[in-house]
Formats: C-alpha cells, structure tokens, sequence
C-alpha cells in the first residue's frame, strides 16, 4: 500500500514538473530574454535626438509620429501610430521616449527568439540542474541576437527598424509554433506594413503554411495591412511633416511603395560587394558569419524530420536579406541585415539548447564585439540645432539641403516648439509639387511656391524674410549672404 502510494506522489510530481517547466517555457523564459536586454539597452539608450548609428532620420520620424504626420515613403503608419503613444510616457525628453521605445521593440523581439527556443526545445526534466542549463540556453538565444552590434545599435535611436524586428519575430513564432494561418497572415501584413522589406518572407511563408491554409493566410494579411489605409487621415491630419498626398489612388500608391527608393535596389554590382563587406567592418559582418556557420552546424548536427523545425527555409530566407543588403545603395544598407540576424538566431533556438549552458558563450561573444561599436563619439545635434536656431535672424527662412539637417530643424519646432517664427524649406524637397503645398499650408505667406524653382522662390521673399542657408554636416555652415553667390561657391 504504501509503495503504491509512493508511487502515484511521484507520478504527480512528476506531472506537475512537466507542467512547470511547460510553463516556464512559455513564458518566464522570453520574459528573462527581454528583462535582461532591456535593461543593458537603457543603459546604452541615446538619451536625446541623436544621428548616432545612422540615425539621421530620427527627427523626421519623431516629428512626423508627434504631429500624427506621414515620415518618408513608404509611411511607417505603424510607427506613427505606436510611437504617438510612447510620446506620452511622462519621462526625458519626447526624443529619449522614441529611443525607448525602439529598445523595447527590440527587447520583445529577442523574448519572441527565446520563446521559440522554449518551446521546441524544453522537455519535461526533473533534474534541477537539467532544467536550469535548458532554461539559460534558451534564454542565450534570445540574448544573442539582441547583442549582435546591428541589432544593439538600432535598438538605441528613434528608427523604424526595432518595431519591424519585432513584428517578423511575432511572425517567425507564430509560424514555428503552429498558430492560426490567418494570425500568421495578420502579423505578416502588420509587418509589411511596418517595413517593405518583410515581402522577402513571401518564399518562407509559401512553403511552410500548407497550401490548403493560404485563403486564411491571404486573408490574415489583409487585415494586417489595413494600417495602411490610415495614410490618407493622416495626410490630412494638418501636421508640417508630411510626404506625398495619399489623398488619391495613385499618389497612396506612390507613398506605400516606396517608388522613390526603388533605383537604390540591386543597384551594387557583384564586384563591389567585397568592398562593401569590408567597409561594413568586423562588428557588422563577422557577427553574422559566426551565426550563419553556427546555424549551418546546427542543420548538419539536426536529425529531426519535425516540419517544424525549417532550418533551411530559415538561412535561405536570410540569404535573401543578405543579398539585399549588399545590393542596396545607400551608406547604411547594413540595417537590412537585423533580419537576417533574426532569422539566424531562430535557427539557433532550435538546436543551441543542446549545448546547455555553454551556449551563453555565444551573447557573450556577441557583447565583447558590440561594445566598442557603442563607445563611437556622436555630434551633440541639441547644441547645434540650438545655437544655429539662436543666432537665426527673426522670421527668416532657413534653406537646408540633406535629411540629417532638415530632419533636427523639424524636431526642435514642430516637437519642441522652438522657434516657430522661421521657415524651414528644404532644397531637395522642394522639386515635390506636393512638398511646396505642404508649404504653402504651412507658411502662407510665402510666395512663388507653384513651380520648382528655388532662385525664385528666394527672389520673391527675401525682401520680406532673410534667407539663410543652413547645414549641420561636418563642421556646420551657416550663411545668410546674398542666395546666388551660396550656389555658386
């Protein structure tokens, strides 16, 4: 009798293990995953508007989120709508409230890897030491991806690239872990709409949702895309920063496609790609080497025939990152790669548990290369938008000629409120008829805002405004002498 008795205590005990380590699984895992890399990225957060890791359209983002406009095609409406909300958190700066939210996107999207690893790798044990090498393994997937330098640096500044991270991560968990085709479909669609770059996830999509499942995938991400339908309010919202019209079918369509991005894809020919590599440097490339071999290993090592555990899906379809990365013309084209570090580091969450808890050696690697890409002194944008706001002459008009100027300028008034007699006209968007509306709206009393000609516009207002042009780049310029002779030097 009391052998019997014994041994149904250990049977429930054994069961209730089951259902605890289950249940740490599924959540204190990815919650630890999160806690640990929010709380060392507030640590290294930018606390003000910054151009730190190429971060020079976070004033354009900030300000366009905070007047509920529209920033730079294709619209982010996600990160408008989301980031609005964030704005109201009563601490720093509104810039430091944007910075942290992209450090909380990122934080979930590392607890989102960590949960994968959880959930296809954690069996019931009731060795304590088990339990707790599988816990922390599990925990070191998600501490991995969020250490490589990339995805660190994006996490610190206000820029779209965290909320995308956290969206595919959402994805990528709802599709390993078996959900519904249409929720995959709707995170899919939410994620398009945050970033034009997750349409890449097609191929993935395709072949692991069964092909009886694509009319509720198909409409899943309707739905999902649906954010991209508030464009047009937001167009009329009244905000200064706002791109295109959105108003009719074909200028939304302009806005949500990013047309006036497209000649930047595939435009580096393969012979250039090796230079690029090499300009990106060791904390941007050699990270994603290491988990690209590591994730190949893993692949060799796995012998699992579970439809759930699409490893080469995962690297091929982070192959098509890379390869768009490489491929982009622009100087921080490497941002394209936080993807492919994702989906990297799900492969790993499949297989690196394995190792118990030497798999903490990996996020341990990843930190040791990160840390001196986070020391990079940055430009005090506040104290020279600041100074350059202090000595503009009353209600001049201040002509810009790059994002990263136009993009400070725009924070500080329409943000902040600073200054909020001066013009702020900039030269690269002035050939936009929509820009010049926009304006017109704007600053009503400016004149010769029809056509795209900028020595005319100066002309016809600087005997009522002085006209200054204005640049943050390098050492600053400022100069407010006679227009022609600025464009001829």
């Amino acid at each position: 009798m009391l052998n019997k008795l014994l041994l149904r205590n250990r049977i429930l005990a054994s069961r209730f293990c089951s259902h605890a380590i289950d249940s740490l699984g599924h959540s204190a895992i990815p919650l630890a995953s999160t806690l640990i890399v929010l709380i060392l990225y507030v640590f290294t957060l930018e606390d003000d508007i910054s151009w730190a890791y190429h971060g020079g359209d976070g004033g354009e983002l900030i300000a366009a989120s905070y007047s509920l406009g529209i920033p730079h095609p294709p619209g982010f409406p996600i990160y408008v709508l989301f980031g609005k909300l964030f704005s109201m958190i009563p601490i720093g700066t509104i810039a430091f409230r944007y910075n942290l939210f992209s450090a909380m996107s990122m934080a979930a999207a590392a607890g989102f890897v960590s949960a994968i690893a959880a959930k296809k790798s954690l069996i019931p044990q009731t060795h304590i030491w088990a339990l707790s090498s599988l816990t922390l393994a599990c925990i070191a997937c998600g501490l991995t991806y969020a250490f490589v330098p990339v995805v660190w640096q994006q996490s610190l500044i206000a820029e779209v690239y965290a909320l995308n991270a956290l969206l595919l991560a959402a994805l990528l968990w709802a599709i390993i872990t078996d959900r519904r085709p249409a929720l995959i479909g709707f995170v899919f669609g939410l994620s398009i709409a945050g970033h034009l770059t997750s349409l890449l996830f097609i191929p993935l999509l395709l072949l692991l949702v069964p092909k009886k499942s694509w009319p509720g995938l198909a409409a899943g991400t309707a739905i999902g895309l649906l954010p991209l339908l508030a464009l047009p309010v937001l167009s009329n919202s009244g905000s200064p920063v706002s791109w295109g019209e959105a108003n009719t079918i074909e200028a939304w369509w302009w806005l949500v496609s990013g047309r006036l991005y497209r000649p930047n894809i595939l435009s580096i020919s393969p012979s250039l790609w090796l230079a690029r590599m090499t300009r990106w440097g060791l904390a941007i490339f050699l990270p994603l080497m290491i988990l690209t071999f590591a994730t190949i290993v893993g692949l060799i090592a796995d012998r699992s025939n579970d439809r759930k555990r699409p490893g080469s899906s995962l690297l091929v379809t982070a192959m098509l990152f890379v390869g768009y990365a490489l491929t982009y013309s622009t100087p921080d084209s490497f941002v394209y790669l936080i993807p492919a570090v994702l989906l990297l580091s799900v492969n790993l969450g499949l297989f690196l548990p394995r190792l118990k808890v030497l798999a903490l050696l990996l996020p341990l690697l990843m930190v040791t290369l990160a840390i001196p890409s986070l020391s990079t002194p940055t430009v005090d944008v506040r104290g020279a938008a600041e100074e350059m706001l202090e000595v503009a002459p009353d209600n001049a008009i201040l002509l810009t000629g790059g994002d990263q100027t136009v993009a400070a300028l725009w924070y500080f008034q329409h943000v902040e409120g600073v200054r909020m007699d001066i013009a702020i006209v900039d030269e690269n968007m002035f050939q936009f008829p929509w820009y010049r509306q926009r304006l017109q709206d704007t600053y009503p009393e400016l004149k010769r805002l029809i056509e795209d000609d900028v020595p005319g516009f100066v002309k016809s207002n600087q005997q009522e405004r002085p006209v200054c042009r204005v640049s943050f780049v390098g050492q600053g310029y400022y100069s407010c002498v006679d227009y022609k002779k600025i464009r001829d030097s």
